[in-house]
């Protein structure tokens, strides 16, 4: 059994674990009702004075005990992915000590049926009920990660929903902040509990300076926080947060956007360097007002997409920036209907073509879509050769490649994307030795390979350090020696917030290793 966790935490297998991990929610509830089945049958005959194991409960007894080592062994996976905290341990090894006690039992039932010991049938009836217990407690926890904490005794979720956490009007703005985010937060995102891997609660957990790429608050840009993007959404929306009770209210989302302005301080430390005055006056480079587009010809290309079987939504209510989903389309698009995006080329935020027939000649026009934050190719027709026709994609911070052909060779292409945060290279033609060195030129490109061993975090360098990475093989560029002062005003404020500059000058700028001389200091 040691063998298979090794496999389901990734430590042994591929990249096909994750997904076999995925099938957890699927699997548990089956064992949850058989077990419970044949301990009640069990039960019942204690009462009628049988004294040998019930053909219907040994039934449910060898089933349950099958679908609960499975889902054991996914769970183990799905949690490497997608969680952590106490509650998550307690529920994994909970769930492995009731598979254990089962197989056991199971073990004890066979030996009764050989030998008709009472030792045998008793060790078989108190394990079963033990078994149940033990598979009692684990839905328990599991029923915490899902709801929240105290999910079973409070009633209308109240634990979870609280509508207006209690601001002390005098305290200062992190406290204020802190406040809102303990009492509409913390239950999934807190100490205990920390969903998709994320901890908000206290404060300081929301920067972990391993994982910057992957912070939801980027300090003094609170348009670009994804907190403030998911507490936005429409109430009716999948990915609004938090996900039970009202919205927060438009003064609650005020105070959030005051604090992340203010360079997100929290106990721990700045999230970020102070910025000067002259750096908080420079706009966040990464978001730039939506053009405007004709009512008439937005409203035909809407129309257009829906009927091709396309998803599209502004990004939260009163957004000029649109989210696209092609994926479930059926049947599935193709190159010729990315003639559909052209109306939208300038406000588009987000699109998903994930499982459909678009290859390399599809590229060119997705590549016109040059405010894309996020760009979803996974198994796609996509390969080494289209990646290029994306390098005027210098907002683009996530990229999904997953199932693709694209190889080693695809890698400058990528690297060579401004703003890039995240790549998502499960199951490619990448090798692990080429993802550390991609890795290595570009610290804060976090690669994921679907591997524990993607890439090692770069050694300690000086926080005051410009974070553009040097090319490989190549001299240390210019740019790393010059002193804050003499940098451009966008490129300190974007230092400041642990980016670089995106500004298309800066970006030929930094490529040549000198400052750019058109944006004023």
């Amino acid at each position: 059994m040691i063998d298979l966790f090794l496999l389901a935490d990734g430590t042994v297998a591929g990249s096909a674990w994750p997904l076999f991990g995925r099938l957890h929610p699927l699997l548990i509830h089956f064992p949850i009702a058989m077990i419970l089945t044949a301990a009640a049958v069990e039960l019942v005959l204690v009462v009628r004075r049988d004294a040998r194991p019930s053909p219907i409960a040994a039934f449910c007894l060898w089933v349950g005990t099958v679908f609960a080592c499975l889902a054991a062994w996914t769970g183990w996976s799905f949690g490497e992915e997608y969680g952590s905290g106490n509650t998550l341990e307690l529920h994994r090894w909970f769930g492995v000590a009731a598979a254990g006690v089962l197989v056991a039992v199971v073990v004890c039932w066979c030996i009764e049926r050989s030998s008709k010991s009472n030792w045998s049938f008793h060790a078989y009836r108190f394990g079963l009920w033990g078994g149940a217990m033990l598979i009692i407690v684990t839905s328990f926890f599991g029923g915490e990660m899902v709801w929240g904490e105290g999910y079973l005794f409070d009633d209308d979720d109240r634990a979870v929903i609280t509508t207006e956490p209690v601001v002390m009007e005098d305290a200062g703005l992190q406290d204020q902040v802190a406040t809102i985010i303990e009492a509409r937060c913390a239950s999934c995102h807190g100490p205990e509990k920390q969903k998709d891997k994320l901890q908000l609660f206290p404060l300081a957990k929301a920067f972990p300076a391993d994982r910057q790429a992957r912070w939801v608050v980027i300090p003094g840009d609170p348009d670009a926080s994804k907190l403030i993007q998911r507490v936005m959404l429409p109430a009716d929306h999948d990915d609004r947060m938090p996900p039970k009770g009202e919205p927060l209210t438009s003064e609650q989302v005020d105070l959030l956007k005051e604090w992340i302005t203010d360079g997100a301080p929290h106990d721990a430390a700045a999230a970020s360097p102070p910025s000067t005055p002259e750096m908080t006056e420079a706009p966040p480079a990464s978001v730039e007002p939506a053009p405007t587009i004709d009512p008439a010809t937005l409203d035909a290309a809407l129309a257009a997409i829906g009927a091709r079987g396309g998803m599209i939504a502004p990004r939260h209510q009163g957004s000029p920036w649109y989210e696209l989903n092609a994926s479930l389309a059926r049947p599935a698009w193709t190159n010729a209907d990315l003639d559909l995006l052209t109306p939208l080329e300038p406000v588009l935020w987000r699109l998903d073509l994930g499982g459909s027939s678009v290859t390399d000649a599809g590229m060119p026009l997705i590549g016109r879509c040059v405010q894309l934050r996020t760009l979803k190719l996974d198994r796609t027709g996509v390969g080494d050769a289209g990646l290029s026709d994306l390098r005027k994609l210098v907002h683009l911070e996530s990229l999904n490649l997953f199932g693709t052909d694209v190889s080693d060779a695809g890698l400058p292409a990528m690297e060579a994307l401004p703003a890039l945060r995240t790549l998502y290279l499960w199951d490619t033609k990448v090798q692990a030795a080429a993802a550390q060195q991609a890795h290595a030129r570009r610290p804060q490109l976090d690669i994921e390979l679907g591997e524990d061993l993607v890439v090692q975090e770069p050694a300690e360098t000086d926080p005051e350090a410009d974070p553009t990475p040097a090319a490989a093989g190549a001299e240390e560029s210019p740019t790393q020696e010059v002193a804050a002062e003499d940098l451009p005003a966008c490129c300190r404020a974007a230092e400041a917030q642990g980016r670089e500059c995106d500004h298309p000058c800066c970006v030929k700028a930094r490529a040549q290793g000198v400052v750019c001389p058109d944006c004023p200091k």
